[in-house]
């Protein structure tokens, strides 16, 4: 995530996780919230089964969530295919302004270039919006 919003700030990975604290705030500052579409993290090898019930569970919770943190016009990037199936339609209908039209793969497992090149068009979006 951070190789795509900052790019000029990003030196390496033991670098990310040495200046965590300043990339967390500077995501804070440009108005970007990370939100989960359930409460835990899933188990390394959960079937896709299991994750599609648990984002169904958690959908109203999302929304609440949601609805709490964007104004109108706030921009909504869902990320991975189980979010991205369930959740599109619903948060469209309900007025978010989910700007992805394909689903963004998360960015473990081996997607991390895939991940970047769908969301790096998003920015670039963004930040030419903003002026």
């Amino acid at each position: 995530m951070i190789k795509v919003l900052y790019p000029s700030k990003y030196e390496s990975t033991g670098d990310l996780r040495a200046r965590k604290p300043f990339f967390v705030n500077l995501f804070k500052r440009d108005g970007m919230y990370l939100v989960d579409a359930v409460d835990a993290p899933f188990e390394q090898g959960a079937r896709s089964s299991h994750k599609k019930s648990a984002i169904k569970r958690g959908l109203p919770a999302l929304k609440k969530q949601l609805k709490r943190l964007c104004k109108d016009g706030t921009k909504v990037i869902l990320i991975s295919a189980p979010v991205y199936n369930i959740c599109f339609d619903v948060l469209r209908n309900e007025g978010f302004c989910v700007i992805n039209k394909e689903m963004i793969p998360f960015p473990g497992s081996h997607h991390q270039q895939v991940f970047r090149e769908k969301l790096a068009p998003l920015v670039a979006e963004l930040v030419t919006a903003r002026g």
